[in-house]
């Protein structure tokens, strides 16, 4: 659930043991892929102090440094910028109640929507404390970073929507795993993009887009898994061609990470309470929402004493990081 515009509330509720194993029950549907074991340490990236102190990443960048929106004190949704060393910064608006951050470069730079003065959603630029405007919001776009964007558009006469990759504003449908569905959610510099699709049983997937051979193919990423009702979305993709996002079976959700060598992979059983870096508190990691090139994720979920819409950041134990840039941040 994306949270822009408005004051919604959310329903908190409460953890206990008995809601954790209904949620390790879900688990099994990657049983077949093997014994996991522990890769990530975690770490709880906080709020823009928010009664219900809710928080969505929505991008990570090779620095390690997040994007995304977080509630305020008075209930509006903004952007802000993570770092290691300054925390949690709110970016502001371009003068309306509500921002999100989608996308940050190497350099720092951050791009995103907020409303105006007038409410009018616009889309920016942030960079060294300045938020610039670039214009509207384009229908249907969703990521950009001034030359790519990735979203969804009608085909068919109006009667069918399916993702797109614009380039230089030149459209390329992605097309489908079967269905009439579908939609792009974020994209690489390689090429790749992230979304979901319908296969033919119009079942949704997550789904890599991958040009091969100057043709898209497209990759369910589920398609190992033997459990026809599992559904999901893919919301990132780093250069390394891992991906990320959230798998659902009925009303629960789970983030999973993809890799070309490994296929999905539930990242709950990748960081395990047992272990003595885990951190005292309960976590379930229900979606992961963006990774970088050194293979950090970022993501929503649950912490026992907490609640629902924590923000958490999942860095590889350094044997296994896959940036030598980036440095190493510590469970607390």
């Amino acid at each position: 659930m994306l949270r822009f515009f408005g004051r919604a509330r959310l329903l908190v509720v409460g953890l206990g043991a008995l809601l954790l194993i209904v949620f390790l029950g879900l688990f099994q549907n990657f049983s077949e892929l093997g014994p996991q074991s522990y890769e990530y340490s975690v770490f709880d990236l906080g709020n823009l102090g928010g009664e219900l102190k809710q928080t969505l990443p929505l991008g990570i960048g090779r620095s390690g440094h997040v994007i995304g929106q977080s509630q305020t004190p008075n209930g509006e949704w903004h952007a802000f910028l993570w770092t290691p060393k300054d925390g949690m910064k709110d970016l502001g608006t371009l003068g309306g109640v509500a921002s999100r951050a989608l996308r940050i470069t190497d350099a720092d730079e951050i791009y995103g929507e907020s409303t105006n003065k007038k409410g009018e959603n616009r889309r920016f630029k942030w960079i060294d404390g300045n938020m610039n405007d670039l214009g509207p919001v384009d229908s249907g776009v969703i990521q950009f970073d001034g030359v790519k964007a990735v979203g969804s558009t009608t085909v068919a006469k109006g009667s069918l929507t399916q993702a797109v990759l614009w380039e230089s504003g030149k459209p390329v449908n992605l097309g489908t795993l079967g269905g009439s569905f579908s939609l792009a959610r974020n994209f690489a510099a390689s090429g790749d993009v992230a979304g979901e699709s319908e296969n033919a049983m119009h079942v949704l997937r997550p789904t890599l887009w991958r040009k091969t051979n100057n043709k898209i193919i497209a990759l369910d990423l589920f398609s190992t898994i033997q459990a026809p009702d599992l559904e999901g979305r893919a919301e990132a993709v780093n250069e390394n061609g891992e991906v990320v996002g959230e798998a659902t079976t009925g009303k629960q959700t789970y983030a999973f990470v993809w890799s070309k060598d490994k296929g999905p992979r539930d990242l709950n059983s990748l960081v395990r309470e047992s272990d003595p870096e885990f951190p005292k508190k309960s976590w379930v990691l229900t979606k992961a929402t963006a990774i970088n090139d050194c293979g950090q994720v970022a993501g929503e979920g649950t912490v026992s004493d907490v609640g629902a819409g924590r923000a958490f950041l999942l860095t590889p134990k350094a044997s296994k990081l896959n940036c030598r840039k980036q440095g190493r941040i510590e469970s607390k």
